[in-house]
């Protein structure tokens, strides 16, 4: 048996002046506009909270690159999943609602 009370959330330590400092400023902004340019939106949607936690935990360059180009990847795959089934046009309603796509969707494996 698990104590709740103890399992209570632990506020969040402040990030350092140096990791917010990274969200702004002309690089960051440059970066955005970036991303913008090459239609990268989940990276410039997980750039805000990625860079911070990486300077202040003084990641690798690589390991933000990676952090980031997995974000863009898992953010693709879910756009073409509801891309794909909305383009299907398969009659759910009539089938009993959405529970039905858990039922039958193909896994990736």
């Amino acid at each position: 048996m698990t104590d709740t009370a103890t399992a209570t959330a632990r506020p969040r330590l402040a990030a350092p002046a140096s990791a917010v400092a990274a969200t702004t400023g002309a690089a960051f902004d440059e970066a955005i506009a970036l991303t913008r340019r090459l239609k990268l939106p989940h990276i410039r949607r997980a750039m805000a909270e990625v860079i911070p936690t990486a300077k202040a935990q003084r990641w690798e360059l690589a390991e933000v690159v990676q952090a980031l180009l997995a974000e863009e990847a898992a953010g693709r795959d879910v756009a073409n999943l509801r891309t794909r089934r909305t383009r299907a046009a398969f009659p759910t309603e009539s089938l009993g609602g959405a529970g039905l796509w858990n039922r039958f969707a193909v896994r990736a494996g």
